[in-house]
């Protein structure tokens, strides 16, 4: 059997597994799978998948058929060692999303695609022809195959939407028609197409954030704003559809004016010349006419853009005078504000705390800067201590599905990240530092000790693993620069450890 992916959205791969689960049970021979795969490999992903997913879920019952998963939001210790084992042949089919295909140089002989929309987004040109790139790979193979399996695609061809999709997707196939370079700042001010028949103005969305710049919130009240108009346009519609795409929408706007504001401060703040008003408009008007957006703009969309970085302007003018307290970091000024205000009301930089008590502060803080960002008391704590992902199902009460997403974003990245600007924004004499650091790491690799950290920096980036090893090296707050050597002195217990597991992870250890 020849290596193949099955393209699928990131939403329908638990379901592609539960399918493969209902197949086998109706006794639909998977053997041929499972049969050009290696066997004991497959046994040591079963245990991998049990430890981080419990015995129950529904990767772990399918894993011995031969296909593996594979997006964004998987641990990071099964998606490196499924990398591992599909290029060695070990495994010859993944399900994945365009995480894999788009980002490993692995080739390809059969590509599975079963869609090219995902809500209200299609798929780019540009995106699919890199991944189509993947099949047939010269050198490799001599022709590859790129099957779509959505059959409604060219059932509804010739009725309503169905018309649109079909030459959509038979657009995305000509490479002639790769979209032109884009400016994520440029964006802002383009009418959005939410689907074919539901377009959102750009002068009048740039118009409403202009007005309500002062406002945090203006990203909620312009979603609760646009919905009303979609419902009176679109009577018939279900809006509740294209709530979550717009605000995602929305919220890359709100990123990306941030950057801008942050941009501004950065160049102002180590400007030479004192800085004024009217240095700020110098600055800001420059730094316009030096962005792709600008470069890109029609007429029209310069003066929006404009208007844009003028209002940007208008919030940073109020703090003129103590611009130098927002340098550095990589958030917005009212962020910033907030972070500055829970540092004082804590007393961070005076008052010693423990890790659980710190953690119990950021938490609340984190609430308050990303309230769209849901997440439960003392969930980050059991993130840290290394629970799995089973245990932390069991205790919240949360699909595993949403436990993946909120560990390997709201905690690994947004909720790290929220600890490195508090790290920027404390005193340098700050009595909290260096537990602030720790927690920092921590927090990014979801484990709890130094010598764990220094593990997933050093050696390989698997928490359950780590904090194993660390069992057996002892945990003596290994650094990163001595944890290589640590590592070699337990070698062989280390290896005996891994043979248990994907061989990915004894192949690192071997070759240290």
């Amino acid at each position: 059997m020849e290596l193949q992916f099955i393209f699928l959205k990131k939403r329908s791969i638990p379901k592609f597994f539960a399918r493969l689960k209902e197949l086998d049970k109706h006794g639909c021979s998977l053997e041929k799978i499972r049969g050009t795969s290696d066997i004991d490999e497959l046994s040591r992903f079963y245990k991998l998948f049990k430890e981080y997913y419990g015995k129950d879920y529904i990767y772990t019952q399918t894993v011995q058929h031969g296909i593996l998963p594979h997006y964004s939001s998987l641990p990071n210790g099964i998606k490196i060692a499924t990398e591992y084992a599909y290029k060695k042949n070990k495994i010859k089919a993944v399900a994945c999303t365009s995480t894999l295909a788009q980002g490993v140089n692995i080739p390809i002989k059969y590509l599975l695609i079963t869609g090219t929309n995902f809500a209200s987004a299609k798929l780019s040109v540009r995106n699919f022809q890199n991944l189509i790139g993947r099949a047939g790979r010269s050198g490799v193979y001599t022709e590859g195959n790129i099957i779509v399996t959505e059959s409604k695609l060219y059932d509804e061809r010739r009725h309503g939407s169905g018309y649109y999709k079909w030459q959509d997707t038979k657009g995305l196939f000509n490479g002639a028609t790769v979209e032109e370079c884009g400016s994520a700042i440029l964006n802002i001010v383009r009418d959005y197409s939410v689907n074919y028949k539901v377009k959102l103005s750009g002068t009048e969305i740039v118009n409403y954030i202009c007005k309500n710049i002062h406002d945090n919130n203006w990203t909620n009240k312009l979603l609760n704003k646009l919905l009303v108009e979609i419902n009176e346009i679109n009577k018939n519609d279900n809006i509740s559809y294209y709530k979550q795409d717009i605000f995602e929408q929305l919220c890359t706007y709100k990123v990306s004016m941030d950057s801008i504001e942050n941009e501004i401060i950065y160049l102002l703040s180590y400007h030479p010349l004192a800085q004024t008003v009217d240095l700020l408009h110098e600055v800001s008007n420059k730094l316009l006419e030096n962005t792709l957006a600008f470069y890109l703009a029609t007429k029209e969309e310069k003066t929006l853009l404009r208007q844009l970085f003028d209002a940007i302007d208008s919030k940073i003018e109020k703090q003129i005078g103590d611009i130098k307290k927002y340098t550095g970091t990589m958030i917005s000024m009212a962020d910033a504000d907030k972070i500055i205000e829970w540092i004082k009301d804590n007393s961070i930089n005076i008052e010693k705390r423990i890790t659980k008590d710190l953690l119990d502060l950021i938490e609340n803080l984190f609430r308050e800067v990303y309230p769209s960002l849901n997440l439960k008391k003392g969930f980050a704590l059991s993130w840290i201590h290394g629970d799995s992902y089973e245990q932390m199902h069991e205790e919240y009460k949360i699909k595993i599905y949403y436990i993946e997403k909120l560990c390997q974003y709201n905690l690994s990245y947004q909720m790290s990240f929220l600890v490195g600007n508090i790290i920027d924004l404390v005193d340098a004499e700050c009595v909290n530092i260096d537990a602030l650091k720790l927690l920092q790491q921590a927090l990014r690799y979801g484990v709890n000790t130094k010598t764990a950290i220094s593990i997933c920096e050093k050696i390989f980036n698997d928490r359950i693993l780590a904090k194993q090893i660390t069992d057996i090296i002892g945990n003596k707050g290994i650094s990163t620069d001595e944890i290589v050597i640590s590592v070699k002195l337990k070698k062989e217990k280390i290896i005996s450890l891994l043979s248990n597991y994907p061989s990915y992870f004894a192949n690192v250890v071997e070759n240290i």
